[in-house]
């Protein structure tokens, strides 16, 4: 008998899918990372396939994520301490800019943030 997926696998495709559009990876770079063809990578980001704790744990080493990161929508944190995605992104990246093009980034979050 054939167990049909569920909100979480659905949920849970949808947070990978979010990682890796984030680390800007393409379905078939992270398919290959973890052994895997491009429509499989798709079929989970879906939710249309299970994804096994294993190939879970494959999946966010390829992603350099967190598991529980990718299992628990707040990743396990209380959600005030909790970074989107996108803000880890954004994080990642100010931190390899040179100290004047950090400057311009602040004053343009600034001036972008005033009302």
């Amino acid at each position: 008998m054939k167990r049909s997926t569920t909100e979480f696998d659905k949920d849970l495709g949808s947070r990978v899918r979010a990682v890796r559009t984030a680390m800007r990876m393409t379905q078939s770079e992270l398919g290959q990372a973890v052994g895997l063809t491009f429509q499989q990578i798709q079929k989970y980001e879906q939710g249309s396939n299970r994804i096994s704790a294993s190939m879970l744990l494959q999946l966010s080493q390829a992603l350099k994520a967190d598991f529980s990161a990718l299992v628990a929508p707040d990743g396990g944190r209380p959600a005030e301490t909790v970074r989107s995605i996108q803000e880890e992104q954004l994080l990642s990246d100010f931190t390899r800019l040179d100290a004047d093009r950090r400057r311009l980034v602040l004053d343009l979050a600034r001036t972008l943030g005033e009302p």
